[in-house]
Parts: structure tokens; sequence; C-alpha cells
């Protein structure tokens, strides 16, 4: 149900456990064009930050990559909302902390001839034990580092594995991604514009797409109220997809016969839970 972002330069892979433990249903996020080192702006000038002008940048250089710091920089020039690229630039080395960490340069763009100017921000720091992304708020509504930073649906369970809960679950190591809030308009926005709905999260029983037997459906049909069939399918599964049909055989009121065979699965087998 929640959405993800990948801020970093290595693809994630989460998993979730079956019933069978010796196999496991993968969920992956694609890694992020920017890197920890090298972060490009995917808007170029000029930047229009009269509506928010601080850009927040999350960091960390230690060895275990959990101690984060924030870091905000106010970088609207002298008219915010007619921003260069040359005074971002300007305005992020001239803050003591960002320059300690980071050197932001102008990088020119020629887009099938359209030249445009973006911001890059690189790291000083050995790559190993630095980890670095932007946080959406404020002046990335308008410049845009998290533009293509890879986004997906995952079921709530892998909200561990965003950055805020890297003391609550330790064990899980450094592979880490961003939970989204649909509420922050950045964020939504981001959301949307990657195909998805942020209005409309996904179950996360769907998102499952029966690919996991740790979770079963189970539609029953009753006659003269007995239990006459019953079909199985693993949560998320759709029509087309296999299952397995149950049927009950009865003398009187005692149970004589049960097979179980192969089912497609047919629109009228699909249920929902309630809650």
């Amino acid at each position: 149900m929640p959405f993800f972002m990948n801020v970093f330069d290595f693809e994630f892979r989460g998993s979730l456990l079956s019933a069978d433990r010796q196999y496991q249903q993968t969920f992956k996020i694609k890694a992020n064009t920017n890197r920890s080192d090298y972060i490009l702006s995917g808007n170029a000038e000029p930047y229009d930050f009269s509506g928010g002008a601080d850009l927040k940048i999350s960091f960390c250089y230690d060895v275990n990559q959990v101690n984060y710091a924030e870091l905000a920089v106010d970088i609207s020039g002298s008219t915010a909302s007619a921003t260069s690229a040359a005074e971002v630039v300007a305005k992020l080395n001239a803050d003591d902390m960002f320059s300690s960490f980071f050197l932001a340069k102008v990088f020119k763009t020629n887009n099938n001839g359209v030249f445009g100017n973006k911001v890059l921000i690189t790291s000083k720091k050995a790559k190993p034990n630095f980890k670095a992304y932007v946080i959406n708020y404020g002046a990335e509504e308008f410049i845009q580092f998290n533009k293509y930073a890879p986004i997906a649906e995952l079921p709530t369970y892998f909200t561990r594995y965003d950055i805020a809960e890297r003391f609550n679950f330790p064990d899980l190591g450094s592979e880490k991604v961003v939970l989204l809030d649909t509420s922050n308009t950045i964020e939504a926005d981001y959301i949307d514009a990657a195909g998805f709905d942020s209005s409309s999260p996904t179950p996360d029983w769907q998102l499952l797409r029966g690919c996991n037997d740790q979770y079963m459906f189970t539609k029953r049909v009753y006659t003269s109220g007995f239990v006459s069939k019953e079909i199985k399918y693993p949560a998320g599964a759709s029509i087309g997809d296999a299952a397995f049909k149950t049927t009950y055989e009865y003398s009187g009121s005692d149970l004589i016969g049960i097979c179980q065979i192969p089912y497609i699965i047919a629109s009228g087998d699909l249920i929902s839970p309630t809650s």
C-alpha cells in the first residue's frame, strides 16, 4: 500500500517469506540515476523559489551508514522567482556545512539543441562510507533533484526499510529507501508522475499478485446448508491464474468424499477483504 522512493544508486531488493520458507517473494525498486556523490537537478534554470527557497539535504558519513544529519540552505537568488543555476551554486558553496561535505557546480545541458543550466552537487567524501540525498521539501519542488528517482508501491511490511526506521530495525543493514507521504505535495506529484495514483494506493493483498502462499483466499459455495465446493488461491491472484478446487460429497449429513483438482480462476471466484 505505501509508496517508496529509491534515492540511492543500488537496486533495492526486499523479500517477503511465503508459507514454504525455502521460497520468498522479492520486491524490487530500480537504482537511482543520481548517486550520493553525484546529484544532478532534474530541472534547468530559471527556478521560481518564491514558493519555497530552502534546499534540504540528508547525509551520513560513518561506517554503519545510520547517523544521518540534515542541512538546509536558502538557495534563492536576488530575484527568488527567477533564480539562476549560478546563483544556486553560489548560495550552496557559501554555506559552511555544505562546503565541508559537498561542492556545487553549474552543469551545462544540451537537449536536442536546446541549451540550459542545471545544478550538480558532488561529494568531497569517500563514497564507501558516505550517503546523501535531497529531501522532498521546499526548493526541491522546483529544482527536482529527485525527478528521476524510481518509485514503487510495496506492501506495508516494507516500511521497516524506510530510512526513518533505521534505529528501530538495525538488523536490516544499510539497504534503505524513503517512505513517501501522500500528503506531501512534492511527493504526491512524484508518485503521480511515476504512473501511480497517490490518492488511491493499492491494498497490500493485491500487491502480492498471487505469488505468496502465506496468505490464501477461499471462496466457498454452499448447497442446502453444506459446503459443496471451495476455490482456494493466493492473495492478489486474478482471472486466469492457477488455483485449486475442492469438491465435497455427502450422504445425508455425512461427508463421504473430498476431491481436490487443478483449477483456473474465473471472475465469479474472486473475493476481496471487507476491511
